[in-house]
Order: structure tokens, then sequence, then C-alpha cells
């Protein structure tokens, strides 16, 4: 139909008729086409349109195709494109979590960044002249903008994007997991495995847009060890007071490394609540209720999967008083170089529907995630002996006596009283260093008195002179 821009250019020979002219058959024919086309293809005043078109989620969705004004875009892939038909206007839905790539010229999204969608969030798109796309309204499913500030919403906010690492060296963290063995790694996350299981969890890249970091869990390589291994983000009870008498839902991304063993690549995840003090679940919780569980299968070597669930009609119980979300899996045979999962944006939230990661900005997570752990070494450090002064406690002698320090927690205290851990800054010890004389002075915490959630005294043997500069490395750790 030799339509351009929307105006109407008619068939070649079509002329202006006198009466008793005799008309060309094949300009009468191409008319009346145009015009049967024309009415099949209007959207008219009483909003009948074709039926919704179905499009499968790719880098380029291309809306052209699409007789119709309503489009289901289908699946997780995402999106980086909506192709380049000109001059059109769509209304698209969604029926599953995928990420839209913005561009600032072919794909304008609001508050110029990328949009994770949820099934359910409808949009309008509009396209210029050029073929370069704009989207000028969005609903998501949950009615909340997809532009907001931190509403603190996700359980989790504190490191379910896995962006905090003190135990490791921060931004390069690599935190090795012994075969048969319970650690933390991320702040708040802990590893637990099984014999033969010895494994690494590390920061890693993170699989979506304005995530800073992911973490991955790796079985190492020739490990043979098959049982069930879980990495868990046990919750305190002033935490998991907030969402008494409400249904959870769940929502996550996942991609696994090339040798990602586990039988159909099953990742499995649940929460939990009990009726006791906060505390890890291990094989159970006092009074347990099995709030939500789940599984996805992530295909090895694969692209980042989104995970979704909820609780039904399944509450938290108005007297949970612990909690704890995990992932489990089982391996398979022997571990090759990436039997690995990595992880990002895990959020738990008092809703039926899962919604947009509500990314809160780094030092608030850190902060909150201070009154679980801590320590006098800078980020970038991981904790050990002889890493260095900057950041140490550090005190001068007054005389050839011994010398103490209070590493006051007051602004920020520990959720409860914390376990102390000292280090020499310069040798292989948990000693004070000496600097000025050289020498290493044993340390002692003072666990009998004073000792709290605000701090403690740590103080060392005699030093051997007055004026003497003497320094010491400490972790508090307050893990559940």
């Amino acid at each position: 139909m030799p339509f351009s821009l929307g105006t109407y250019t008619a068939p070649a020979g079509a002329t202006s008729a006198s009466p008793g002219q005799v008309l060309q058959s094949a300009v009468w024919d191409a008319i009346f086409s145009d015009i049967t086309t024309a009415f099949n293809n209007v959207l008219t005043r009483t909003g009948y349109d074709n039926a919704e078109t179905v499009i499968a989620s790719a880098a380029t969705v291309d809306l052209s195709t699409s007789n119709s004004l309503r489009v289901l875009v289908t699946g997780t892939n995402t999106i980086t494109s909506f192709g380049t038909g000109a001059n059109l206007i769509h209304f698209v839905r969604f029926n599953g979590s995928l990420t839209l790539t913005y561009n600032a010229v072919s794909l304008i999204l609001p508050g110029a960044q990328n949009i994770q969608t949820f099934a359910g969030d409808e949009a309008i798109f509009t396209s210029d002249a050029s073929g370069n796309w704009r989207c000028i309204s969005w609903l998501s499913n949950d009615g909340m903008s997809i532009v907001h500030q931190p509403d603190f919403r996700n359980l989790l906010y504190a490191n379910g994007s896995f962006d905090i690492w003190q135990r490791g060296a921060g931004g390069t963290a690599s935190i090795a997991v012994g075969a048969s063995t319970t650690a933390y790694t991320a702040d708040r996350w802990y590893l637990t495995t099984g014999a033969n299981q010895a494994s690494v969890v590390a920061q890693a890249t993170a699989l979506v847009s304005g995530s800073l970091t992911a973490g991955s869990v790796q079985r190492n390589n020739g490990q043979t060890g098959v049982t069930s291994i879980t990495f868990g983000y046990p919750l305190t009870s002033d935490e998991i007071t907030r969402l008494r008498g409400k249904p959870i839902s769940i929502s996550f991304f996942a991609q696994a490394g090339a040798n990602w063993s586990p039988t159909n690549g099953t990742l499995s995840w649940g929460f939990y609540t009990g009726t006791g003090s906060s505390a890890k679940r291990g094989g159970g919780f006092t009074g347990e209720t099995t709030i939500a569980t789940g599984s996805v299968n992530v295909t090895a070597g694969g692209s980042v999967t989104a995970g979704v669930g909820n609780s039904g009609a399944t509450l938290v119980p108005a007297n949970a008083s612990q909690a704890e979300f995990q992932f489990t899996w089982t391996p398979v045979g022997t571990a090759g170089a990436a039997d690995t999962i990595t992880i990002d944006d895990v959020q738990v939230e008092g809703s039926t529907n899962a919604t947009a990661y509500d990314r809160v900005p780094f030092q608030v997570c850190l902060q909150a995630c201070l009154r679980h752990y801590r320590k006098t070494f800078p980020y970038s450090v991981a904790p050990a002996q002889g890493a260095g002064l900057p950041g140490a406690l550090a005190a001068i002698s007054a005389a050839a006596a011994a010398v103490g320090v209070y590493w006051s927690h007051t602004a920020d205290p520990m959720r409860a009283t914390a376990t102390y851990t000292t280090y020499n800054p310069s040798g292989a010890s948990a000693n004070w260093q000496d600097v000025t004389a050289a020498a290493s002075l044993a340390a002692t915490v003072d666990t009998a008195n004073g000792v709290s959630q605000n701090g403690a005294l740590i103080y060392s043997a005699a030093a051997a002179a007055a004026a003497h500069l003497i320094y010491i490395h400490a972790q508090a750790d307050a893990g559940i």
C-alpha cells in the first residue's frame, strides 16, 4: 500500500474521473485493494485492534513486525533494540524479568538507565522518523515507579547485591573456605561445605546493570565431594520482625560457569523462619516454618538466569524471631575448572510480587554490615598478620609500662558483643608492634571488664621505654 509517513499516494495511472469515463480495471482494483488494506489495519475509535502480537525476547525485538498496536514480549533475554521501524507507536507488555538496555539515541528510557522488567509490566514506546525508540510511559505491575529512591523493602538490603566484602580484600576479595567448613565470606553470607568440597567465594563482575559486583562460589578444581552445599544469609530478630504477618516474594539473578555440575544445573532456594534467637539455620530452626522454596535450572556456561518466586498463601508467622534465606545445590562428579555459580541482586520483600531491586548506596550497606563485622584494616586489605600499619590502632607509651587502647564502636554499635582477633601489623603474630624498638609486645583483649556492643579494651605488655609508638590491627566479629 503506497503510504509514506502517513501520506497516501494513489496508484500510477489514477486520474480525476469524468462522467462517462472508462476506468482502467487495474487502477480501480489497486485503489480498492489499498482501501481494504487500510481498513484492515486501522485502529477504530471503538478500540478494535488486531490480536496482541507475541514476540520472543532477544537482543533485537523488531516492533515494526507487529500488525497490532499491542505487543507481548516473552522470555528473559536482554533487549538492546526495538529495530528501526520509523514513526510507530506500540503498547508493550512483558511476561518475564529481563533487562531493557538504555541507549541515549536508539532506546531512550526513563531515568536514562537500564530497566529490569517484571511479569505484568507495561509500557508505551514510540519511534521517530529515524527509527529511534523512546519510552513515553511505564506502568509497573506493582504500581511503583521504576525510578525511585531506596525504600529498604529488601530484607537483604545490607548485602543482597554482594557489594560489601570486608572479610576479604574489598573490591578484589577472594575467600577460601575449606572442606567440611562453615564460614562467612561476603558480608552476611556464609558458606557450608562438605567433605572434599574446598571452595572459594569471590567478588565477581555484576550480572545486571546498576549492581556494583556479584558473588561467585566455586567448588575447587578436582574436588570430589557431592553432598549439598549451602550459601546462606541469616537474619536477626529485628530484621524479620517487620515481615511478620506478610507474604514474601523472592528475586535474584544467577549465571553458571562452564563446569557447573549439579544435575540439570539446579540451583535451589528457600526462606525459613523460627521462634528462637538469631542463628544460622543449620539442621533447622526451633519451631521452623518453611515460608517459600523453589529452584531454577541454570545452564552451564549460559546466559544470566532470573529467579523469581513467592510464598503464596503462606505468611511469615506473627511470632517469627529468626530467619534465613539460603541457596543450596548438589554438585555431581569431580569439579572442573569452573564449577561455579555467580549470584547477584538477591531480594526478599514483603509482597506477593517481586519488584525491581531496591538499590541502596554502598555506604549505607557498609554501615549496616558493620553491626555484624568490622576491621581496622583499610577496606581493600584482607585481615592478616603483617599486612601493614595503615588503619591500625595506635598508642604512645608514657613509660616502660603496659599501654591500652579502647576500640570504640559507640557511633555504630555491633549487634551483639563481638569476638575479637588481633594482628601484628609488621610480623607473624597476634601481638602489638613496638615500631620504635622494632619489637613485638603481647596483646590482650579485656573480655572481663567493660567489653560490650560498644567496644573493647586491647592492651599490651610493657613497652621498653617511654615515647614508643606501638600499633595493632583487630577485627570484631558479631556474625550470627
